[in-house]
């Protein structure tokens, strides 16, 4: 890209943080955990007080 380095340097930082708030260990732990229990529940399925 023909950017100047400060804009280029801007856009690493805002990329790293987007993937820091959206994709760190604990986020995507909690993310599947939602759905394991979102498709227990659609089967019946109760896990209360194990997790």
């Amino acid at each position: 890209m023909a950017l100047p380095k400060e804009k280029c340097i801007e856009m690493g930082e805002a990329g790293r943080a987007h993937i820091k708030a959206n994709y760190s260990l604990e986020r995507v732990v909690d993310q599947w955990e939602a759905l394991y229990m979102e498709l227990l529940q659609k089967r019946g399925i109760s896990l209360s007080g194990s997790l």
